[in-house]
């Protein structure tokens, strides 16, 4: 597997382990959450939220996708 693969799916990875965390604590908020802990609830979920956008819509991100899309070292399989 080449580098910049490895780097694409390191990069997606960390963006798929900020979601489940999201999950983790909506989940949490709808079930378990005392009511004097909405709103601090609320600020943990919106920073992750912030955390996995730019990862997701990150210069570095697209320059990898870029990359692998011109190169020719990945095959369909």
């Amino acid at each position: 597997m080449n580098n910049k693969y490895k780097q694409y799916l390191k990069t997606l990875q960390k963006a798929a382990d900020i979601d489940s965390s999201i999950a983790v604590l909506s989940w949490d908020q709808e079930t378990q959450l005392p009511a004097k802990g909405a709103k601090h609830r609320a600020q943990q979920i919106a920073t992750l939220s912030g955390l996995a956008h730019e990862i997701k819509v990150s210069p570095k991100l697209g320059e990898l996708l870029q990359e692998l899309s011109e190169g020719n070292s990945l095959s369909p399989k």
